[in-house]
């Protein structure tokens, strides 16, 4: 399955640009919390990743986590709705087509993110918010992604949803 650049109504027009960053080793957007993703990622060793597992990564933002699991031998499915955050996923994860442009959700075939356009790349919601840009993006069922991948870990780091 070859990926498809992702496009969504309002699409990624940041008017950051998106840099390499030796530091991460990893493309990020500067100015905004992607060097802070690339920090966080330690706080996932607990998952106790190894090349056995089969991990589903919900909310993949740019890449940092999945690039990591890979690291370890695991296959990574990766779903991220932002198309900025796409985008760097995509670059961060080259080689990999296990990359979604889509909400995993309940029944909807589309859902409304309301993007943040501040320097918190990553914090968007699907409550409408004042001042927040909305876009419709694709969805896929929960159970559809359980049933077809087999996950044995999941990382949820969604807004208001992190597990």
């Amino acid at each position: 399955m070859k990926r498809k650049p992702y496009r969504a109504d309002g699409g990624c027009n940041w008017d950051v640009p998106i840099i390499y960053s030796k530091k991460h080793e990893a493309y990020i957007r500067p100015g905004t919390s992607d060097e802070k993703v690339w920090q966080e990622i330690k706080e996932y060793r607990a998952m106790k990743i190894t090349s056995k597992d089969r991990v589903l990564d919900l909310g993949g933002n740019i890449g940092a986590f999945a690039s990591k699991a890979v690291c370890y031998g695991a296959i990574v499915r990766s779903y991220e709705p932002e198309p900025g955050s796409y985008e760097l996923l995509c670059r961060n994860s080259e080689g990999s087509e296990n990359v979604h442009a889509a909400v995993v959700s309940g029944n909807e075939k589309f859902v409304t993110l309301y993007l943040n356009r501040g320097t918190g790349a990553g914090s968007h919601t699907i409550e409408p918010t004042r001042g927040r840009v909305p876009i419709q993006v694709p969805a896929i069922q929960f159970s559809q992604v359980l049933k077809e991948f087999r996950p044995t870990k999941i990382k949820c780091d969604i807004e208001g949803a992190e597990f």
